[in-house]
């Protein structure tokens, strides 16, 4: 997964205005126990990748992002528009 899932997660976990947000340490426990699982960093590479599905699919740049990551681990290695 993309480090801006762990980021998006923990701003929609905590964001005021939820009906019952996280509390801070609850979100951060939660995102380090997802790093477990194998986390891209955000590079040149993924943004190029990340702008090409884009522009490829017309999938959101956030969607892309995620794609563009799990192809850089190795995976998603066709993409199908439904």
């Amino acid at each position: 997964m993309p480090v801006q899932v762990l980021q998006e997660f923990h701003v929609q976990a905590t964001r005021a205005s939820r009906p019952r947000p996280l509390p801070h340490e609850t979100a951060v426990g939660l995102t380090t126990a997802w790093t477990r699982f194998r986390v891209q960093e955000i590079t040149l590479s993924m943004l190029a990748g990340t702008l090409e599905i884009t522009a490829a699919y017309g999938f959101s740049y956030w969607d892309s992002a995620i794609i563009a990551a799990a192809r850089a681990l190795g995976g998603a290695s066709s993409i199908q528009k439904t």
